[in-house]
């Protein structure tokens, strides 16, 4: 069965268990299925985080995950409910101008990945084109969230080194 995330407020997935696999489905207010989720099944979780947002295989992406990386994904989503549906509404309706892009003065490093199936790396290469002096990194992550996964070390390394060499 292919994992699905619904706008319509469900999310059907196959949780592992001691006895096997179990297809289950949840329906209800979408932000608090996600924190159900989140909290009872961290996997599911993550698996339905990189089938909406990565271009890799979801079931290989939380293979390479740590335990550490699986808690952080799952507390992300608990944390989130409150205010998660209208940041993701934000995101999706989020347009920086041309000119708020080429009044930026400031040492700008643009971190993104072509893994990102939530924004397209084309925006990263126009934001890079209209900030003058700014760096583009493309961040070898696995999906939008580029500081879990594989290739994730390499983005605080990445930012460290800005830095550095800014200030």
């Amino acid at each position: 069965m292919k994992n699905k995330t619904s706008r319509q407020g469900y999310i059907r997935d196959i949780a592992q268990t001691e006895k096997g696999p179990v297809e289950y489905t949840l329906t209800g207010n979408g932000p608090m299925i996600l924190k159900i989720v989140a909290t009872l099944s961290p996997k599911s979780i993550a698996r339905q985080t990189f089938a909406l947002f990565g271009t890799h295989d979801p079931n290989e992406a939380i293979k390479m995950l740590s335990k550490s990386e699986l808690k952080e994904i799952s507390l992300f989503y608990q944390k989130q409910v409150g205010s998660w549906a209208k940041g993701a509404l934000n995101d999706m309706e989020h347009f920086t101008s041309e000119s708020d892009l080429r009044s930026i003065q400031s040492p700008t490093l643009i971190i993104h990945s072509r893994e990102d199936r939530a924004v397209s790396f084309e925006f990263a290469e126009y934001s890079h084109a209209l900030i003058r002096g700014s760096e583009l990194w493309e961040a070898p992550s696995w999906s939008h969230f580029i500081s879990i996964g594989p290739g994730s070390e390499y983005v605080g390394q990445k930012v460290v080194a800005f830095l550095k060499s800014e200030f």
